[in-house]
């Protein structure tokens, strides 16, 4: 009976209704029973908190034995045989199994520390995360998982010892509002360097970026926003002086491009990059175009009355588009203008022969006035010239007398009291040896 079934004594505790202590006596002695605890090596210390004494627990066997009857015995005067105040504590922890909630688990009673195990360690009938005196150096450590990408965020953190809706374990999420953004994501490059797999870097400083999110990105040397395709490099971003463009067919002078306008010009250009220049393009620039006529006569003068535009000049036409005549080649705007019997305007100036200031002087006819129009030109004037003789003149310059008619180089000198010189010789009657003697008077000596 005292003793919990290996030889030892067992803990006795004897609970009243009055919740007084009992006294268990005989008609010769009393005793206070309380609670005894059996203490290492036999001794035993009072309840009431007395230390073990090292009295040896043989000692008290005789007044236990005494005693034994009358511990048994209830509040209420009834034996053991319904011993239903008589309590016991089996897991050793100081609590009765009246009030311990799990008397085989030392670690469970009423002053037990909460942890989380899943059990109620303090008997309130709340386990773990139910119990505000949880200890919660015991429990795990969750974070808030906003975006559902199985990655928490670090600064949304809580404790708990089963994990809360809507939370998990890890800690390492670095944006928790886009479920594509997390430690198991892929590096992608994107316009705004998202950091998706939380590396710390995002797009080309990170090693791991996905090569195939990347682009190619061209020199574009000359500036004009369009890159050379044989200079090329693979990267998120574009370095210094790159484009995303490809097209360009002169990357060192930023008047070629595809958006350029293509111009006539002499070295026949591509300037808008379509593989073709000049008249080969058709899109050309019409207003750089020339205007080409024909030269017919190969005098290097083209006919006005023939045009053609097109920036090279085509077979047999000039620029030159002011030959008045381009079937004659020594009739053009460069030609000199000669006096000639068809008043040909070889100048072509707008004017032929005498009317042209700028004939040649050299074809012209010295010219005289004839003032009795005799035929014979006053040889006292001075000499005009002309492709044409005007009316009033002649070539001749011999006319001695330009007011008498009857007075000129082919007149008869005849005798007459004025002696005139008729026939311009210079001598005049009886001086001049061809004097017509019919006119002479015979004389004698």
């Amino acid at each position: 009976m005292g003793t919990n079934g290996n030889g030892r004594w067992a803990d006795i505790t004897v609970e009243c209704e009055s919740n007084h202590r009992r006294e268990a006596s005989t008609a010769d002695d009393a005793v206070d029973v309380e609670h005894f605890h059996r203490c290492s090596g036999g001794s035993i210390w009072h309840d009431g908190g007395a230390p073990c004494t090292g009295f040896p627990m043989m000692a008290l066997r005789p007044f236990l034995v005494v005693l034994w009857p009358a511990l048994l015995v209830g509040c209420d005067g009834k034996s053991d045989t319904g011993r239903s105040n008589l309590s016991t504590d089996a897991d050793g922890d100081g609590f009765p199994d009246g009030t311990d909630c799990d008397d085989a688990e030392p670690a469970v009673h009423p002053d037990a520390v909460v942890v989380c195990d899943g059990i109620d360690n303090d008997c309130d009938a709340l386990v773990d995360d139910e119990d505000d005196s949880l200890d919660m150096d015991t429990a795990q450590v969750f974070h808030a998982d906003g975006d559902g990408d199985g990655f928490g965020d670090p600064a949304a953190a809580v404790s708990a010892c089963s994990q809360p809706s809507g939370a998990v374990e890890d800690g390492t999420d670095c944006d928790d509002a886009d479920p594509a953004v997390n430690p198991g994501a892929v590096e992608i490059c994107d316009e705004l360097d998202v950091d998706e797999d939380c590396s710390g870097v995002s797009d080309d400083a990170d090693d791991g970026v996905d090569p195939s999110s990347a682009s190619s990105w061209y020199a574009d040397a000359d500036g004009d926003g369009f890159g050379d395709a044989a200079a090329v490099s693979t990267s998120c971003d574009p370095g210094p002086d790159q484009v995303a463009d490809a097209t360009d067919c002169d990357d060192g002078d930023e008047n070629i491009h595809p958006d350029a306008t293509e111009v006539c010009d002499d070295l026949d250009v591509d300037e808008d990059c379509s593989g073709a220049a000049d008249d080969a393009d058709p899109g050309v620039d019409a207003s750089s175009r020339g205007t080409w006529h024909t030269d017919a006569d190969g005098d290097g003068f083209g006919d006005p009355a023939t045009s053609t535009s097109s920036c090279d000049a085509p077979s047999g036409a000039v620029a030159d588009g002011t030959d008045c005549e381009d079937g004659d080649p020594a009739v053009h705007p460069a030609a000199t203008e000669i006096c000639d019997a068809l008043d040909v305007d070889e100048d072509c100036s707008g004017a032929a022969d005498d009317a042209d200031p700028g004939v040649d002087a050299g074809t012209q006819t010295a010219t005289r006035p004839d003032a009795d129009g005799d035929g014979f030109g006053d040889a006292s004037a001075s000499d005009t010239l002309y492709c044409d003789l005007p009316s009033g003149t002649v070539v001749d310059a011999t006319d001695c007398d330009d007011t008498d008619a009857a007075v000129h180089p082919e007149a008869t000198e005849v005798c007459d009291a004025l002696d005139v010189d008729e026939d311009c010789s210079g001598a005049a009657d009886d001086a001049d040896p061809g004097v017509d003697a019919g006119t002479q008077t015979a004389t004698r000596p």
